[in-house]
């Protein structure tokens, strides 16, 4: 009897295999394989592809395994992943022709920066996307002009592109599919926003063959299947981590918005079915579609989050155990030491790829402590600025938050002090994953409909600002400096 829904969360960090339970409507158990990351430059950022792809197997066989339950219960899979993330391989053999380019690697950089203002203008008024290394096309672009083999397969019309979901679709041995869903393909700056479909126009621009690209999909879909034991399994959703959050969390309506905080920090606003790309230094984006219909969303993305304070933890050695962090944040005051977390560059609402992280404001009395509570803050400090830009958009009803960071409950508070808003966390903090198994779900009829969904969702913390309107301001001043420091 079938009784079980997979979710794939293929990550920056980590690949898990996720299995629920959907007649008792929870978690049952989650298997986690780290990521192997490569840092061949200053500022770039590779994958191993291959390794991700068999990671997900391990990860799907450990679950089921340590569960006690079989693959012939399982209804259906869902798929979220890290987004801009692109792989190369040869449509033949279905290997990798290069490492993973991962979103935060910076090496077009100076490509970007040579993109003509009349180019640049026709990129965001189809893409919704700002010109950035962030985004895959350019990343593409790279692989075609410095790999050999990805030369040769491309004049050949053997070469396919894809983020990670493509990739790890493609690459299952029977009934194999080429296709991604509309939020990835949103983020590549080669899909048409208006249309949800790949443009030639962009795509020439980019030297990119449209043929290289997979199908674009709703987000409940039928996406092929895998084989798992011998035994086929329906992919039922695919959908991008940030917007798998968003839809994880039940931010169905206008005015709701998420943040993830995980290896960064992501603030997607709900625009409803209304597409707006204003002149501001946010991103217009697909937060999904179904039945037809195509959702909107606002995003602001910090590239740095949970990733800073794996650095502080493991490269600079500033605290010992991560269950030490959420003393930290008792007090508010940063005494006067701030961190800007532009390891890789600073994103929205500053797009600036060749900042890099500065702490600000030391003294001989800075301890490891006004350090480690500077990085935490940042994350507040950045998504405040984003903030700031979405207001006149589409104002803010509801925050809600989630990602391993938000374990850190005085980080939640002091966010709500600076922001003004109310903050909810859910119960399950496993909103990512959550959101495609929710996708694979509706496909099944497991989920009638989004209300159905709703009810299942349960809010376990808020928080409502209080802090002195005085200290607010003298925080706020602090970090407006920092990042002028930081720019400069």
């Amino acid at each position: 009897m079938k009784k079980y829904i997979i979710g794939i969360d293929e990550g920056t960090t980590s690949t898990r295999a996720v299995l629920y339970d959907y007649e008792k409507k929870q978690i049952v158990n989650i298997k986690s394989k780290k990521i192997t990351q490569f840092f061949p430059k200053s500022g770039w950022v590779e994958q191993d592809a291959d390794e991700i792809y068999k990671n997900v197997l391990e990860t799907i066989s450990n679950v089921l395994i340590e569960s006690d339950a079989d693959i012939s219960e399982v209804a259906s899979i869902g798929i979220t992943n890290q987004r801009e993330t692109v792989v190369a391989w040869n449509k033949k053999t279905l290997l990798p022709v290069y490492h993973a380019i991962v979103w935060q690697c910076r090496r077009t950089s100076e490509y970007c920066a040579n993109i003509s203002k009349e180019n640049k203008k026709i990129i965001r008024q189809k893409t919704g996307l700002l010109v950035d290394p962030y985004f895959s096309a350019t990343k593409m672009k790279w692989i075609i002009d410095n790999v050999d083999e990805a030369k040769k397969l491309n004049d050949e019309n053997n070469l396919r592109f894809g983020t990670m979901d493509t990739y790890i679709m493609a690459r299952k041995k029977k009934k194999k599919i080429f296709a991604t869903d509309v939020t990835n393909a949103s983020r590549t700056m080669l899909m048409n926003i208006h249309t949800c479909k790949w443009d030639t126009t962009l795509t020439d621009m980019f030297g990119i063959n449209i043929h290289s690209l997979a199908e674009i999909k709703e987000n409940s879909d039928d996406f092929g299947f895998a084989e798992i034991n011998n035994t086929l399994v329906p992919i039922n959703g695919v959908i991008g981590d940030q917007q798998s959050s968003l839809f994880g969390q039940g931010c169905f309506n206008d005015g709701q918005g998420k943040n993830t905080f995980g290896t960064g920090c992501f603030i997607l606003v709900n625009c409803g079915d209304k597409l707006k790309i204003e002149s501001n230094n946010l991103l217009s984006t697909v937060a999904w579609k179904l039945n037809g219909k195509v959702y909107y969303a606002l995003e602001g993305s910090v590239f740095n989050a949970g990733s800073s304070i794996d650095w502080a933890k493991n490269q600079i050695k500033l605290f010992r155990d991560y269950k030490d962090i959420n003393s930290v944040m008792l007090q508010k005051d940063c005494k006067g030491v701030y961190f800007v977390p532009a390891l890789t560059g600073l994103g929205a609402p500053y797009w600036e790829p060749d900042a890099r992280g500065v702490f600000v404001g030391l003294t001989r009395a800075t301890d490891n402590t006004d350090m480690l509570r500077a990085i935490i803050q940042s994350f507040v400090y950045s998504t405040n600025d984003i903030l700031k830009e979405s207001l006149n958009i589409a104002p803010l009803k509801d925050l809600y938050c989630d990602g391993g960071v938000c374990v850190n409950t005085n980080m939640l508070q002091f966010l709500a002090d600076i922001t003004g808003l109310n903050i909810y966390t859910e119960t399950n903090l496993e909103s990512t994953v959550m959101g495609s198994i929710y996708m694979a779900g509706l496909r099944c009829r497991i989920f009638k409909d989004l209300a159905d969904i709703k009810n299942l969702i349960e809010i376990k913390n808020y928080f409502k600002p209080n802090i002195d309107e005085e200290l607010k301001n003298t925080l706020l001043d602090g970090w407006d400096i920092a990042v002028k420091k930081c720019l400069a």
